[in-house]
């Protein structure tokens, strides 16, 4: 095997070690302590993670069929040629057996069997793993336990991180403050890390944003924990604070923008217990590459990504859309898809909302395509932000076909940093509304 070892325009070292890697990437043994003599390159182990035994990509199915896969491939491929005497045949049918209505069923239904089972195999979830985490390690360096007025679990943290060895404090954050302010007074206790608790009344992260925005604004990087309590389910258990999932996505977001000053989010059980705070401290005094943790009785887990095998192939679809299905933003990109999807399945009314109505563009073509499904569509201009006329506009349903479901698929995007996101509600920006306000029918 010969490969170019000379390339125009490109040095000779990059040019031969390129080569030597070709080579050794087409089958060809490399003397590897050669080829790096007298250099400064030294062995490194390779990681491990993406070498377990579990795969995180997606899978050849080709490689993994049953042993009945080609019998079943033949029968299908025999669906397919519409035949219906070569099917009878094969199957052992008498002459003259009826199969024009049978086949196209059963070429839809196969269709419609992969379509479902090609969704499954690209659709991932999350699962908890155990991790090994000591039930009592040494948290060393100086913590802020940042907590609003009246957060109810600032006593059971404190003593488990100081319990632990670390010199933590208290900061009550107050419910408005200055970012300077706030950066002022982190500066003065200079923390190692700071552990943010959600207020008990409120599961806004305002508290965690308050924080990063102080920290962003010129402090060094210091990692913020957020603590939740039974905010994620570990092994299906019934939630008692779904809200505080909204700190979970928040921290979501800010690994992502200030992975330097983020450090993680931790949630606890409903009833946590000395035990359980323990772990917490143990699990921030060696937290390694983890940042989401989720501590339970059985021990500390941590979020993984894993590929979501379908249950069962042949689970039946949703039900037949009833009377009027009301989709917001209903002639966009988004909502004519939905609209099309229902109109399909046999939905009788479809009323579509948007703020231009009949005369947004493309609405005409859309009711057309609709109705020849036999549906009958209703276009509407209301904006879905004034309560009044969204109130009208859903009295006006007809009583045949009432109001069965909502797809609200309006909105405009806006996408914001967080270090310039706003800790109160600014006043929601309106674009200028159509003249007049009605509805056309078909």
């Amino acid at each position: 095997m010969a490969v170019a070892a000379l390339r125009a325009g490109r040095a000779e070292p990059d040019s031969l070690i390129t080569a030597v890697g070709e080579l050794f990437v087409r089958g060809t043994r490399v003397d590897w302590a050669e080829v790096f003599r007298d250099t400064d390159a030294q062995l490194t182990d390779l990681p491990t993670y993406a070498f377990q035994r579990e795969r995180f990509w997606l899978p050849d199915r080709a490689a993994h069929r049953p042993a009945d896969e080609g019998s079943k491939d033949e029968f299908w491929q025999l669906v397919d040629t519409a035949d219906p005497a070569t099917v009878a045949q094969e199957l052992g049918l008498p002459e003259g057996a009826s199969l024009d209505a049978l086949l196209p069923a059963l070429t839809q239904w196969r269709r419609r069997h992969e379509e479902r089972a090609a969704q499954d195999r690209r659709r991932y979830r999350v699962v908890w793993k155990p991790v090994p985490t000591p039930r009592t390690a040494r948290l060393t360096g100086r913590w802020l336990i940042a907590a609003p007025a009246g957060a109810q679990d600032t006593d059971a943290c404190l003593d488990a991180l100081r319990t632990a060895g670390a010199d933590a404090e208290l900061l009550t954050l107050p419910a408005q403050t200055e970012t300077a302010e706030l950066a002022a007074h982190i500066h003065e206790y200079g923390p190692d890390g700071i552990v943010v608790l959600p207020d008990s009344g409120d599961a806004l992260p305002t508290p965690h944003l308050n924080l990063l925005q102080a920290l962003a604004a010129g402090e060094p990087a210091i990692p913020v924990w957020a603590v939740t309590r039974s905010a994620v389910a570990v092994a299906g258990e019934p939630l008692t604070h779904p809200d505080q999932a909204q700190i979970w996505g928040f921290g979501r977001s800010a690994a992502l923008e200030l992975p330097g000053l983020w450090g993680g989010l931790v949630d606890l059980p409903d009833d946590a217990r000395p035990g359980d705070w323990q772990r917490l401290a143990a699990a921030l005094a060696a937290p390694g590459s983890e940042d989401q943790l989720a501590v339970r009785a059985s021990g500390v887990h941590a979020a993984r990504l894993a590929h979501d095998e379908a249950k069962s192939t042949g689970a039946p679809g949703l039900p037949a859309p009833r009377g009027t299905v009301l989709i917001t933003g209903g002639t966009g990109a988004l909502g004519a898809h939905v609209a099309r999807r229902l109109a399909e399945r046999g939905a009788p009314h479809l009323l579509l909302v948007s703020r231009s109505g009949a005369h947004a563009p493309g609405a005409d073509a859309l009711r057309d395509e609709l109705t020849a499904h036999g549906t009958r569509v209703t276009l509407a201009a209301c904006d879905v932000g004034d309560r009044d006329a969204l109130a009208e506009l859903i009295a006006a349903i007809p009583a045949e076909t009432p109001l069965t479901g909502v797809v609200h698929t309006a909105g405009l995007p806006q996408n914001t940093p967080l270090t310039d996101t706003t800790r109160t509600a600014s006043p929601r920006w309106s674009p200028p509304r159509s003249p007049g306000r009605g509805t056309s029918t078909n």
